[in-house]
């Protein structure tokens, strides 16, 4: 009898997201962290949305680290959790909220974490200003002299 492949689906205090709908208006994206088997676990940020407007492969992703998805693909580990932790409504701030959550929970620091490093460059005016993140339908193209 085969062994059914059970799905963990992403939640947000308490509550499972499955549909784009659930996601408060203007959310682009979402910081998270996922747990696995061995009880080790790793915090990273996903786009929900593009900035053409479609939307990502958000409810089946389980990351873009290599080593997690090929521990995942060999069956070493398995998600157990897919918690979201906070949103954004633009890109800069789902960067900014990714490296505050790694640095000042000190992830880099703890054996149980599968984060290997952090990287940003991020402006304080889109910090202390966040302005949502503007989805257009088409893309501009320059004119041909």
């Amino acid at each position: 009898m085969a062994v059914k492949k059970q799905k963990v689906n992403w939640n947000f205090q308490g509550k499972d997201f499955t549909d784009i709908s659930q996601f408060p208006d203007g959310i682009i994206g979402f910081v998270y962290k996922l747990t696995f088997s061995d009880s080790t676990y790793y915090v990273g940020c996903k786009q929900i949305i593009s900035i053409r407007g479609t939307q990502s492969n958000w409810k089946s992703y389980n990351g873009s680290s290599k080593p997690i998805l090929d521990a995942l693909k060999s069956g070493e580990i398995k998600i157990t959790e897919k918690e979201i932790l906070e949103f954004a409504i633009s890109k800069q701030e789902l960067l900014y909220r990714e490296t505050l959550r790694i640095i000042c929970d000190r992830v880099l620091e703890d054996e149980q974490s599968r984060n290997g490093w952090v990287s940003c460059k991020l402006y304080k005016s889109h910090i202390m200003n966040p302005k949502p993140m503007k989805i257009t339908t088409k893309r501009k193209t320059k004119k041909k002299l």
